[in-house]
């Protein structure tokens, strides 16, 4: 083992400064003990370490302080899964020195609320249950704005990165595009323990015209998700579209960086709007006209993230899923009534009840797999003691 010093003119602080884990006991020295060891060190290989440290200082990533992590969180059917990988999120950005804001929607009926065991959150009170994810990201892209940040990245909180350098990078290539993916390959885990490769669709983009993008786009190759970084005079213009109430914000929001004017017909029979409303139709079209012109396109960042484990694949229906809306008619100004929260009001119940359905066919508890975090394990005890804390948690 070791021995712990505990002599005033030894010790660097007013404390024993090493401890081996699971030592209970300290063993106090007495001042004229020869059980220590003394290090003896000669001024000119001193002056030889700091010259060397100097250099390696240069290597050493520098936390990014004007780079901000907004992520959302909303849990209709309170899957503890998406609780933790959402811990496990927060914990692996805050690793970095990064701030990492977390806006999460709750009802009556949520269990598993970030803010129990996380400070850094802004909770919003739903007023329905839908896709929120682009609507709770806009409130907390705006919280990062009042902070002055640069650039700031909205992700998704089921992915880590892979690189350490990942920041930088994301800077980087933010500064150039004004946009960009966080990703180049995403690398996801199935139900089966294996891994999927999957390349960010942006850097499938040729960017020589915005008719070539939308084509490109609308083949869904590629993965249009996980993330995305925004410089601060970019998203301060506009809005995420957060009127695609079941999900495929992600490519949508893609699609509004290109010029559609000269692909309406081509957009309007797309899988995803062909037999949708008219109404639903042109008011993304709207939305598309207050986006920001990109001068060199959507951009990537040579990024490798690994995408946590969340339900099973079929179980999304991610196709499937679109044809609620259309069975329902969706029209934006009809179906949905902005409340004080930024959030929407669903105005059509049997819409939103089958919404919720959705949700529960999702089944994302299949496979649930606990590995220990300082975080988690707060997290756990958390869910373990099933307190009803629902009537302090500061709904704003």
């Amino acid at each position: 083992g070791r021995i712990y010093k505990n002599i005033p003119s030894l010790r660097w602080e007013n404390n024993v400064h090493e401890r081996i884990r699971g030592n209970k006991n300290v063993f106090y020295l007495k001042k004229n003990t020869k059980h220590f060891i003394l290090h003896k060190k000669e001024i000119q290989i001193q002056i030889n370490s700091n010259a060397k440290y100097k250099k390696l200082q240069k290597f050493i990533p520098k936390t990014p302080k004007n780079l901000c992590v907004v992520s959302s969180y909303f849990n209709p059917c309170n899957y503890i899964s998406k609780f933790l990988n959402c811990i496990d999120f927060i914990q692996h950005i805050k690793s970095f020195g990064i701030e990492c804001i977390i806006v999460e929607s709750q009802t009556s009926d949520s269990k598993y609320c970030i803010k129990s065991v996380y400070d850094n959150v802004v909770s919003v009170k739903a007023p329905s249950t839908y896709w929120q994810k682009e609507s709770l990201l806009n409130i907390g892209i705006q919280t990062a704005i009042e902070k002055k940040y640069e650039y700031i990245a909205v992700l998704d909180n089921d992915i880590e990165f892979k690189n350490n350098n990942w920041h930088n990078q994301l800077i980087d290539s933010t500064e150039f595009y004004g946009a960009s993916h966080v990703f180049e390959y995403a690398y996801i885990e199935n139900e089966r323990k294996t891994i999927n490769k999957k390349t960010a669709c942006s850097k499938l983009l040729s960017n020589i015209s915005d008719v070539d993008n939308i084509k490109e786009l609308l083949k869904r190759k590629g993965e249009p998700g996980y993330g995305f970084c925004f410089r601060h005079d970019v998203i301060k213009e506009y809005k995420l579209y957060d009127k695609a109430i079941l999900g495929t914000g992600d490519l949508l929001n893609l699609i509004g960086f290109c010029e559609i004017d000269k692909c309406l017909e081509e957009l309007e029979k797309d899988r995803f709007f062909k037999n949708n409303t008219k109404e639903f139709f042109l008011d993304y079209v709207d939305w598309t006209k207050t986006v920001p012109h990109l001068k060199y396109g959507i951009g990537y960042t040579p990024n490798k993230i690994e995408v946590k484990y969340h339900g099973n694949f079929k179980n999304k229906n991610y196709i499937n899923r679109e044809y609620i809306l259309k069975e329902y008619k969706f029209d934006p100004s009809k179906d949905l009534i902005v409340n004080e929260t930024g959030l929407y009001k669903l105005t059509n119940k049997n819409l939103e009840n089958k919404i919720l359905e959705y949700f529960k066919s999702r089944k994302e508890d299949d496979l649930i797999e606990i590995t220990e975090t300082a975080l988690k394990r707060k997290a756990t005890q958390f869910i373990l003691k099933n307190q009803d804390i629902y009537n302090n948690l500061g709904f704003v």
